[in-house]
């Protein structure tokens, strides 16, 4: 909304598969301004892509903890029809706990810690946006993306924006939305197997997702 963009996806499909950027979909879009919100890592494949045409990504990241939580309320839901996991329904709650951390918390580390390097190393101009900040400013926060990306947004259109980040969480698929709440859902075991997991990226300050 604050830039009049339109969205685009540049992925092959969805579902079970990793969201690499896909070189026919991004080819699709050459030519207009398009806004892509994408799960991917910091792959010598993406990487190539985003320098070859001199995309700077914004990278949004979120305390580990309420991703974990956050990902098992979203399978709870109904989601794990769309995994790997059709038997979820039948898991007592401290087993899709402990599903969770096995499951996505490696990808979440790697995913952190490859965005890390990429853009510490100047291999890609890179912005770091936490959730934390998003959620309490939403205004500030898209007038320092839009900085980030050097374009001069009408004020209305900037405000409207935020508002709808607040007001339409359905069509975003934004649950709760509140910072912390995965602190208190996990047991002292299973935050120590995170920072434990954690400790295989050794060099990376990972403090932007509560670790």
């Amino acid at each position: 909304l604050a830039t009049g963009f339109g969205e685009a996806q540049l992925v092959s499909s969805f579902l079970q598969n990793e969201q690499e950027i896909y070189l026919p979909a991004l080819l699709a879009t050459t030519g207009a301004d398009y806004v892509i919100q994408q799960h991917c890592r910091a792959t010598g494949p993406n990487l190539h892509l985003l320098q070859a045409f001199a995309i700077r990504p914004v990278v949004l990241v979120r305390n580990i903890f309420d991703v974990l939580l956050s990902w098992k309320e979203f399978l709870d839901k109904g989601a794990n029809f769309y995994t790997l996991f059709p038997r979820y329904h039948e898991l007592s709650d401290e087993e899709r706990l402990a599903l969770v951390i096995d499951d996505r918390a490696p990808w979440y580390l790697s995913f952190f810690a490859s965005w890390q390097y990429a853009i510490s190393t100047g291999y890609i101009d890179g912005f770091w946006m936490t959730f934390r900040d998003l959620t309490a400013d939403p205004r500030k926060a898209l007038e320092s993306i839009l900085k980030f990306y050097r374009i001069n947004a009408e004020p209305g259109r900037i405000e409207a924006a935020a508002e709808s980040m607040v007001r339409d969480r359905g069509s975003t698929r934004f649950n709760k939305g509140i910072v912390g709440r995965g602190a208190e859902a996990f047991t002292e075991a299973q935050t120590a197997q995170v920072r434990r997991l954690a400790g295989y990226y050794p060099g990376v300050d990972f403090s932007l997702i509560g670790l």
